[in-house]
């Protein structure tokens, strides 16, 4: 990569990262985006500050031939960002973007919900299923809990998770990040920290989320009396693997995949699914749309709306399959 643009990407991502304080999986995106810029740059032999509109057009074809349209959309969308902060800087004499238009047609694709049905199965199979008899309690002895403690311990918290999942519509990602600070039992909320270092709140007032999460703190604490923390570190994670370690995201989704393989689901069924089944079950429920952009965190209407078209399709359904007149002969 030429000198100009790996300086003028190094200062843009240090913008990024230190005075935007944007999240490192946001940063590391739009250094994986430039970088592939940088390269397409130096093949054409062109410095970042002479690219015009015609070079734009160049790279929008081969994002186009190369990439699926949400990802040439993101890759667009980080360039764009990378120009203004370049020409906010002096370090471009023109913005390219300026009166450049992007045509990148995506493909509206709807949400996928958990079928009800699967989602019954799911919550049958967590509370059917018992832990060995060993360590029966949180309250059962040290020795008791290091000989089979792990497996209740494991299933209070895949309840607890699924149930939060169901109950808040938390993203993954923001699931993995809560710390014990974050639960306040007391007033029975969540404090999140969601994408673009937005915070929210969330109520939990469910009792059966609430009493999944009382039961796997009690067995977490339990857990860790016995198998303490080997690395500690400064926070303390809300949700722990068996190492009492922060549960990664990648766990999460595979103690999903288990269980709904386990209830028999009739579809894959991924964590980010309960989102998109919280936010369509509230919006049938004829909650404000609103108030469901606030609950997931959302930056901008536009995005809840696509939740307005997963519950438009399901009216076309009804009234195709279960219409008064389909009874007349």
């Amino acid at each position: 990569m030429m000198s100009d643009t790996n300086a003028a990407l190094e200062a843009y991502l240090h913008h990024c990262q230190c005075e935007k304080r944007l999240d490192a999986k946001t940063v590391k995106a739009y250094r994986c985006d430039l970088e592939q810029f940088g390269r397409w740059l130096e093949y054409r032999h062109v410095t970042v500050a002479l690219v015009g509109k015609g070079d734009l057009s160049s790279y929008l074809g081969y994002l186009n031939a190369h990439f699926a349209p949400s990802s040439a959309k993101r890759k667009v969308a980080s360039l764009r960002a990378f120009y203004s902060y370049c020409e906010a800087e002096g370090l471009v004499p023109t913005n390219p973007f300026h009166g450049f238009k992007v045509c990148i047609r995506e493909p509206k694709r709807l949400p996928r919900t958990i079928p009800l049905a699967d989602l019954n199965g799911i919550f049958r199979e967590l509370y059917s299923s018992e832990p060995n008899a060993v360590a029966s309690s949180p309250e059962g002895s040290a020795s008791d809990h290091a000989k089979g403690g792990y497996r209740p311990f494991c299933l209070a918290r895949d309840r607890a998770i699924v149930e939060v999942l169901l109950a808040t519509g938390l993203r993954v990602s923001e699931l993995c990040g809560l710390d014990d600070r974050d639960f306040d039992q007391t007033a029975k909320t969540l404090l999140i920290f969601g994408k673009g270092a937005r915070e929210r709140v969330i109520q939990v007032e469910n009792e059966s989320t609430l009493d999944a999460l009382t039961d796997y703190l009690a067995w977490r604490n339990a857990w860790q009396s016995v198998k303490p923390r080997e690395a500690p570190g400064s926070s303390s994670p809300l949700f722990v693997n068996r190492f009492n370690q922060r549960l990664a995201e990648q766990s999460v989704r595979a103690l999903i995949a288990k269980h709904a393989n386990r209830a028999a689901a009739s579809t894959h069924i991924t964590p980010h699914m309960f989102r998109h089944t919280f936010a369509t079950l509230l919006l049938e429920e004829d909650v404000d749309i609103r108030y469901i952009q606030r609950l997931l965190g959302h930056s901008s209407i536009k995005t809840t709306e696509i939740y307005t078209h997963v519950t438009n399709a399901k009216l076309r359904t009804i009234l195709k399959d279960h219409n008064p007149r389909n009874a007349i002969v």
